[in-house]
């Protein structure tokens, strides 16, 4: 049930994914409560919650899972190193970065301890503790650790695998971040299409890439390419079933392109639907990003200046 269930996650199917992790554990439930298993189907489960955004079943079952792990084979077995990657995971992504940083830091000390520095798991957490490093405002750091986590990659799963595309994407964002435009765009280009043909065409993973590709096409100038590439990742990401806020950002992007353009009506209208999805869901940056946007195209505009300026 369990391999069958890591098959659907990876296809993204998350319904199906979902449902079988559950019944996985019912079924170590019901054959051996203390077993190490059980903690692997709870740790599956919490993080198959975690990719449709819903945070506090993902915490619940980690915690479970743990607890289980800690109990069962003690605090420093490798089975730890995914629990303290995957809570920092959480941390990262609901935008508490400080937090993500210190449980990455756990993981990290534990998965070079007992995996290797080489480690895909290692590795997953090195790249992780990149975008934290971005996040926090320190693109020299994070470019450093995503060619670290980039070169192990390439060289342990081939050129062309989904997770070195995901390296060289977000490597391309912490290359932005250094004000290289240009070197960052044919990065994220150059990983979108090494993924072509590898995933199905329906798979999130092409829309988190269009996302990427859209947002440095606006910072070199191209607002007409931007919106091409926002709209086929709200294409994607609205039916990957993740949750109410999967396609926020490239909503989000959309509006600016809109705005670059000069369609102002269509952008307003865009993003102040973004800002109200983000006060009911998202998290605190993408909420504050949100009504950036709308700020501008509201000044664009020339309406409400007084609200534009409380945005």
């Amino acid at each position: 049930v369990n391999t069958r269930a890591m098959i659907e996650i990876r296809q993204a199917h998350y319904d199906q994914a979902q449902a079988l992790f559950q019944r996985s554990v019912e079924l170590q439930r019901e054959h051996d409560p203390d077993s190490p298993a059980l903690a692997v189907a709870l740790l599956n489960l919490g993080s198959c919650y975690a990719e449709r955004r819903d945070f506090e079943h993902a915490r619940e079952y980690l915690q479970q899972s743990a607890e289980l792990t800690e109990r069962v084979l003690g605090p420093k077995h490798p089975s730890m190193t995914s629990l303290y990657a995957n809570l920092a995971l959480f941390s990262l992504m609901e935008g508490h970065y400080e937090e993500a940083e210190g449980d990455l830091q756990r993981a990290l000390d534990l998965q070079r301890s007992v995996l290797g520095n080489e480690h895909l798991e290692t590795v997953r957490s090195i790249a992780s503790m990149a975008v934290v490093q971005r996040n926090l405002g320190r693109p020299e750091a994070a470019e450093r650790l995503h060619r670290e986590a980039l070169e192990i990659r390439r060289r342990k799963l081939g050129r062309d695998h989904p997770e070195v595309a995901e390296s060289m994407r977000n490597l391309a964002l912490a290359l932005a971040d250094l004000d290289r435009p240009q070197e960052a765009l044919e990065m994220a280009e150059q990983a979108q299409q090494s993924i072509v043909g590898r995933l199905p065409p329906e798979h999130p993973e092409h829309g988190h890439h269009a996302v990427t590709v859209a947002k440095l096409l606006l910072e070199v100038g191209r607002p007409r390419d931007a919106l091409a590439q926002a709209e086929h990742a709200v294409e994607l990401l609205e039916v990957s079933n993740r949750g109410p806020t999967s396609a926020l950002e490239a909503r989000r992007i959309e509006g600016r392109a809109l705005r670059e353009l000069g369609r102002l009506e269509p952008s307003l209208h865009e993003l102040e639907e973004v800002v109200a999805l983000e006060q009911a869901h998202g998290g605190d940056t993408s909420l504050a990003l949100a009504r950036f946007e709308l700020a501008l195209s509201l000044a664009a505009a020339s309406r409400e200046p007084e609200r534009a300026m409380e945005l």
